[in-house]
């Protein structure tokens, strides 16, 4: 407001240094103040009513535009589309020029937006009245002054919102996140997270690649053979908050299951405590009824076995509870969408170290968070351990992926982030 105020102020101070003695020229003079002052509030309301009406426009177009991420030709279209909605160019005039959607990069320490020219994690969008785009605001008491039009504008910025859905909590190791051979980390509309600090905590090799919104290494980024991140990784970036620290392990009695053994069998389980773990081989077909499974032991599927369920959630319990899935095994499970473990596929106890294995040509189709906070998870698979663009997170202390193992997310649908846990939840949010 104050910005509006100095020219007209200023106009009033040189008719004051005009005045000399008579009472004609004080009268005309307070006159003069007192349609200049009604003039001026007309201006200033009208000018913070438009400069308003810009900031609803500027907000949609930007957070239409982040879901349209990374495709920035998509997005940009989208934002024009939201403006016109919302201040009509036979109403307004143009009020979004395509050079007015900015793409690039958000730091949340900073609070800053780069624009860049690579992949976007972010967008800007400035809408403007102005003489440059021929919709300047009109005015009245500043018409008298020789000021007919005053340009508005405003900006927002909008960028994916939520944790990243791949990270790496271990806070030192070198190779906390290592990729070798053709190995795959694909992040839509979702980021990766590497929280080490040392050189090369972040390392791929081979033909591998890691494709995210936005890929962040508390240390460096270390790339041999023809490997490639996407966007480059920023480095020495501040340490990720382990986003489900807060998940309560679900509370358990005594065993409802000794020693779980199947081969060549065709059989549903139900949830409940297998306190020597589920062992599966030979031909068997088994089904998970839904519901929480607390594993004492360890999950191992192999052989040409296959393990099939929905809605269920798989606790880890003790240094025994490790998964494998192994040879030619058929891995297909989905965690629940609404309780108190909605989207927890696996949740390992956190005072329990171990070493996850998917390995051989098991084939996995998993679908929810994987959460293994004090673990390392290994994929040494000629498939991915999720199917292409599945609605997942995945947490681990370490992670590494060989040959053509990885995982390839989507977070970018809506229906995906509602079912996922709180802070997954946000698909695209305005950052200023």
């Amino acid at each position: 407001m104050r910005g509006w105020a100095v020219p007209f102020i200023w106009a009033w101070s040189g008719l004051a240094r005009d005045v000399r003695g008579s009472m004609a020229p004080l009268i005309a003079f307070g006159v003069i103040v007192g349609i200049s002052g009604a003039a001026l509030s007309v201006d200033l309301v009208r000018g913070s009513a438009l400069q308003q009406s810009l900031h609803m426009a500027a907000d949609a177009a930007a957070l239409a535009a982040a879901a349209r991420l990374p495709d920035t030709s998509a997005a940009t279209n989208v934002a024009l589309a939201y403006v016109e909605k919302n201040m009509p160019a036979a109403q307004y005039g143009r009020v979004l020029d395509p050079a007015d959607v900015e793409f690039g990069l958000w730091d949340p320490k900073t609070r800053a937006f780069t624009p860049q020219s690579g992949t976007a994690t972010a967008v800007r969008v400035t809408t403007r009245l102005s003489e440059q785009n021929e919709n300047a605001v009109g005015t009245f008491f500043a018409g008298i002054l020789g000021r007919r039009s005053i340009d508005v504008a405003a900006s927002a910025i909008a960028g994916r919102g939520g944790a990243p859905c791949v990270i790496a909590l271990d806070p030192k190791s070198p190779s906390a996140a290592k990729l070798s051979g053709s190995a795959l980390i694909e992040a839509e509309g979702c980021g990766v997270h590497v929280n080490s600090t040392a050189s090369s905590a972040l390392s791929a090799s081979g033909s591998s690649k890691v494709e995210a919104s936005d890929i962040c290494v508390g240390g460096t980024a270390g790339l041999a053979g023809s490997a490639t991140t996407t966007p480059e990784s920023r480095e020495h970036c501040p340490g990720q908050a382990d986003p489900l620290a807060n998940l309560e392990p679900p509370s358990y009695g005594g065993c409802d299951h000794g020693v779980t053994l199947l081969k060549n069998v065709v059989k549903t389980l139900s949830p409940g405590v297998y306190c020597a773990g589920i062992q599966i081989f030979g031909t068997s077909e088994i089904t998970l009824s839904p519901g929480v499974y607390v594993l004492n032991g360890p999950l191992s599927v192999a052989s040409t076995a296959s393990l099939a369920g929905s809605d269920v959630t798989i606790y880890l319990k003790g240094l025994l509870a490790n998964i494998d899935f192994l040879q030619e095994a058929k891995i297909q499970l989905t965690a629940p969408t609404t309780g108190p473990f909605a989207g927890i596929l696996f949740f390992q106890d956190r005072g329990s170290a171990n070493i996850h294995f998917w390995a051989g040509n098991s084939t996995t189709d998993l679908r929810g968070v994987i959460y293994l906070p004090a673990s390392k998870l290994y994929s040494d698979n000629v498939n991915l351990m999720t199917p292409t663009r599945a609605c997942a997170v995945l947490i681990a202390r370490q992670i590494e992926f060989a040959r053509d193992g990885g995982a390839s997310i989507d977070l970018t649908d809506a229906s995906c982030r509602a079912g996922l846990p709180g802070p997954y939840q946000r698909g695209v949010v305005l950052l200023d």
